[in-house]
C-alpha cells in the first residue's frame, strides 16, 4: 500500500480535496431546517385553542341546532273562497275581498301553515316589486295536505293594479301584534331542532427503527428524536386534512372489528349548505346573475360581493376565510382595483395566528393562507369559510404516544428494533351549516362559453 504524501503546509482545501476519503465532514447545520410558512394546521391549531372541545363517551354522537325562525313562507296562490277554487283577480275582487276589511285565502304548504296562528299580523308580498304588499290579520289556518291555507283579514288595501297587486304576492310574512284587549292567549308556535350526527376515527402514525439506526450517528438530529417529531407532525397534518375532507362511515375493518370514519367539512358544507359551495369557473348563473365566459378580473367583483351577500344572511358579520395561495392572489387582485372591497395587512386575530382582513359591503372575512391548500393546484384557488366558534372536537382520546414497551426485552416474538406510534380518537361537530361556505375557482376564468 502506498503512503500519500504532500510536502510543506498545507491549506484547507487540501485536506480530502476529492471526498474520496471521507475524513472531511465538512459543516453541516446539526438539525433540519423545517418549513413552517404561516403554520401548516390552521384548522386544527384555531379549533385547538376553542373553549369548544368535549370529552364523548361513544363513537357516535349527536347534536342539535336550532336556527332563528323566518317566519315566512312561499305563497302557491291566493282566492277569494275556503274552497280554493276562485282565484284572486284585481279586476273582479279589489273592492270587495282587497279592500281594508276583505279577506283573502292563502294558500301554502301544509308544513308553512304551522308558522301562522291568529290573531298575529302577516304581511302579502309580491317579492319582484315590494312596494305592491299588504298586511293583514290571521283569522283561521287550514291544514289539508297541498289545499292548506290561512285566513287573512286585510288591515291595508290592495295597491295594485291589472299587473301587479295581491294576486301576483308569493310571500307571507308573519309576526306578532294583532291581538285585541281582553282576547285569549293565542296558540303556541315551538320549532324542533335539527338533529346532526357524527362519528369519531381513530388516528395513528408510527415510527420503526432498528436498534443499530437508532445509535447510528446522523450530522442531522438522531434518528429516533427526528422519527417522533416527524410522526407527531404527520398526525398533525393528516387530521388538517381529515376534517376538510374525510367522509363519514361506518363498516368493519380488515380485522372484523368496527371501522368508523368521520365527517369533515367538505360533507357536511356540500351536505347541508350545498348552496354555499361555488365554484367561480364552473357556474353559469349566481344569484340570477350570469357569469359565463367572463374572466377573474370582469366578473370576480360581482360574484363575491353576491356570494358575501348571502354567506352573511345568517350568523355574525365576522368570518375566518383559509384558503390557498391563487385564492389569495384573486382576492388581491379584486381589492387592488375596487371601491367595495379593501383588505388590510398583517392582522393579528384572537387565534394567535396573523391574518389579512377583507372588509366587503355586509361582512369582515379574516384571510388566512393553508399552506397545504397552496401545496399543489388541487386546492391553490379554494377558500374555506365558517365562524370558528361553530367548530367544536370531540374526542374519546386526545394525542398520546404509545411507547414500546418490549424493545431489547426476549422472548419468542422478540426483534430488535422498536415500534412506537402517536394516536388519538376524535370527530368534529359543526355548529349551523347556513354558516359555512365554500369557494372553489377564486382568482380563475370562467370556462362555460
Amino acid at each position: 500500500m502506498s503512503v500519500s504524501a504532500q510536502l510543506g503546509i498545507r491549506g484547507s482545501t487540501s485536506l480530502d480535496p476529492s471526498g474520496a476519503l471521507g475524513t472531511r465532514p465538512e459543516n453541516y447545520r446539526e438539525g433540519l431546517l423545517y418549513e413552517h410558512p404561516n403554520g401548516q394546521l390552521p384548522i386544527t391549531a384555531i379549533s385547538a385553542t376553542q373553549p369548544a372541545k368535549e370529552v364523548t363517551d361513544d363513537f357516535i354522537f349527536h347534536w342539535f341546532d336550532k336556527p332563528l325562525p323566518t317566519q315566512t313562507a312561499a305563497i302557491t296562490g291566493i282566492y277569494v273562497d275556503t274552497a280554493l277554487a276562485t282565484a284572486y283577480v284585481f279586476a273582479s275582487h279589489a273592492s270587495v275581498n282587497g279592500a281594508i276589511g276583505g279577506t283573502v285565502f292563502v294558500k301554502m304548504a301544509e308544513a308553512s301553515v304551522d308558522e301562522f296562528t291568529p290573531p298575529m299580523q302577516v304581511a302579502l308580498v309580491d317579492a319582484n316589486y315590494q312596494a305592491i304588499n299588504v298586511v293583514g290579520r290571521v283569522t283561521a289556518v287550514v291544514k289539508n295536505g297541498a289545499s292548506s291555507y290561512i285566513a287573512v283579514k286585510l288591515l291595508k288595501a290592495d295597491p295594485g293594479d291589472a299587473s301587479f297587486s295581491i294576486a301576483t304576492m308569493d310571500t307571507a310574512a308573519g309576526f306578532v301584534g294583532g291581538q285585541a284587549e281582553g282576547a285569549a292567549m293565542p296558540n303556541a308556535i315551538s320549532y324542533d331542532p335539527t338533529p346532526y350526527y357524527n362519528y369519531t376515527g381513530i388516528f395513528e402514525v408510527s415510527l420503526a427503527l432498528t436498534r443499530t439506526a437508532m445509535k447510528t450517528r446522523l450530522r442531522t438530529k438522531p434518528q429516533y428524536e427526528e422519527a417522533k417529531r416527524e410522526a407527531r407532525e404527520m398526525l398533525g397534518i393528516g387530521l388538517e386534512k381529515s376534517v376538510i375532507r374525510s367522509y363519514r362511515y361506518l363498516g368493519t375493518g380488515d380485522n372484523s372489528q368496527p371501522l368508523h370514519i368521520p365527517m369533515g367539512i367538505q360533507q357536511f358544507v356540500e351536505t347541508y349548505a350545498s348552496e354555499n359551495v361555488i365554484d367561480y369557473s364552473r357556474i353559469t348563473t349566481f344569484a340570477g346573475v350570469n357569469f359565463a365566459g367572463k374572466t377573474w378580473k370582469q366578473g370576480g367583483e360581482e360574484f363575491f360581493q353576491l356570494y358575501m351577500e348571502q354567506l352573511h344572511r345568517f350568523g355574525s358579520d365576522s368570518r375566518l376565510a383559509v384558503h390557498g395561495s391563487g385564492a389569495g392572489l384573486g382576492i388581491n387582485q379584486l381589492s387592488a382595483g375596487s371601491s367595495m372591497f379593501s383588505v388590510k395587512n398583517g392582522e393579528t386575530i384572537g387565534f394567535g395566528i396573523r391574518t389579512n382582513r377583507l372588509f366587503g359591503q355586509v361582512g369582515e372575512w379574516d384571510l388566512k393562507s393553508h399552506p397545504l391548500f397552496s401545496q399543489t393546484a388541487l386546492d391553490r384557488n379554494s377558500m374555506i369559510i365558517y365562524e370558528p366558534s361553530n367548530l367544536k372536537v370531540r374526542y374519546i382520546d386526545e394525542i398520546f404516544y404509545k411507547q414500546d414497551q418490549n424493545f431489547r426485552k426476549g422472548g419468542f416474538n422478540s426483534v430488535d428494533a422498536m415500534k412506537e406510534s402517536y394516536a388519538c380518537e376524535l370527530g368534529w361537530e359543526f355548529r349551523f351549516a347556513n354558516t359555512w361556505g365554500i369557494l372553489r375557482g377564486i382568482g380563475l376564468d370562467n370556462l362555460n362559453v
